[in-house]
């Protein structure tokens, strides 16, 4: 569930509950639109597949698609062109993953500071998805995605649950961030649902010894698969 301004808020804390899933599950059924697509289906069928290949093998994969990276953030991003050329530092100074040691840590301080300059030229910024973090540090981080890396950020998802047999598709309850619940309510139920994703999406802002046999009932009731 989307976080919204403080009217969408408003407005969905007054619903009544049923009306409050009906509004999960169409941001359910729009978020799904947004990962579930081309590049999720390529990039799991990858995953699938490349977990059975040699170390070797793996490691190889990933310093070629490494090198890519870096290649690509010295030629379209200005923060890295700036910061590299003053270094006196190219992709091709980088031949091991312990070469990697020569680039600079980046912290959030900088990345705030010179947000617009971490944008890739290759990209219109018209394109890509916004993001931000939950803050938990202190202060919120705005980043920018394109529709590919959400879509195989969530492809690593689904592939790991695979790895405890659950499929695409399976129940999942949740207990995050999401304000599906109003902050001052104190009835149950403490969770929503969106049937789109076949999630429940609990409150943990209500989690309390005196809440807790709410929170086990719903769950018992809904089954998931994954929790």
């Amino acid at each position: 569930m989307s976080y919204g301004n403080a009217i969408t808020r408003s407005f969905f804390y007054r619903s009544p509950v049923w009306v409050q899933n009906l509004v999960c599950t169409a941001y359910g059924y729009k978020h799904r639109r947004l990962w579930q697509g081309q590049h999720f289906r390529h990039w799991y069928q990858l995953l699938q597949e490349n977990q059975w290949r040699s170390t070797d093998e793996v490691l190889h994969l990933q310093w070629l698609r490494l090198k890519d990276l870096l290649r690509h953030a010295y030629e379209y991003v200005p923060f890295y062109q700036r910061q590299w050329s003053g270094m006196g530092l190219a992709p091709d100074d980088l031949k091991s993953a312990d070469d990697i040691r020569r680039l600079p840590f980046l912290t959030k301080d900088t990345l705030r500071e010179h947000a617009p300059d971490f944008l890739s030229r290759a990209f219109r910024t018209s394109e890509l998805l916004v993001g931000h973090t939950s803050g938990t540090t202190g202060k919120q981080l705005t980043l920018w995605f394109t529709r590919e890396s959400y879509e195989r950020e969530y492809s690593f998802r689904w592939h790991h649950y695979s790895w405890c047999g659950v499929t695409l598709g399976a129940r999942r309850a949740y207990f995050a961030g999401h304000p599906v619940v109003a902050p001052d309510h104190q009835a149950p139920p403490f969770s929503r649902v969106n049937r789109a994703e076949r999630t429940l999406l609990f409150s943990s802002q209500h989690l309390s010894e005196e809440n807790l046999p709410q929170y086990v009932q719903e769950l018992g009731s809904f089954r998931p698969d994954l929790i």
